[in-house]
């Protein structure tokens, strides 16, 4: 279901869509939920510039998600999806019409070209894509 926005808003703007309220913010240029399970995701291939803590950044260069995230100390951007063991970045998904030439363990490639939709994955045994489909 789309969500209509109402145009130019200014700063401080409110409105209510489907039952969630939403609050105009003109720093970040997007509408924030202030109820509900809503939360909004800025797409870049570079990070907000004035993040506050717990904001979502897709990153459209590496297709990963990240959150901004204070451990007491400092404010940074953290890999939100997938997460690897004791806190690596984990495996990554590849979208691409090419198969990666240097993947790392647990990568999974989608081949764009594929007409039969197949998945693959490296499982860090071979220097070769296996089909999981």
């Amino acid at each position: 279901m789309a969500l209509n926005f109402p145009d130019s808003p200014s700063n401080g703007d409110t409105t209510t869509l489907n039952g969630v309220s939403y609050t105009y913010d003109s720093t970040k240029t997007v509408w924030v939920s202030t109820t509900g399970p809503i939360t909004t995701v800025a797409v870049s291939d570079t990070a907000p510039t004035t993040p506050t803590d717990g904001d979502m950044w897709f990153n459209s260069s590496d297709l990963k998600l990240y959150i901004r995230y204070n451990d007491g100390a400092t404010s940074q951007w953290i890999i939100a999806a997938p997460a690897g063991p004791a806190g690596t970045a984990g495996p990554g998904v590849i979208v691409s019409s090419t198969a990666p030439a240097s993947p790392s363990d647990g990568d999974t490639w989608f081949d764009t070209t594929d007409a039969t939709l197949n998945v693959y994955y490296n499982d860090g045994s071979s220097a070769q894509w296996v089909g999981i489909n």
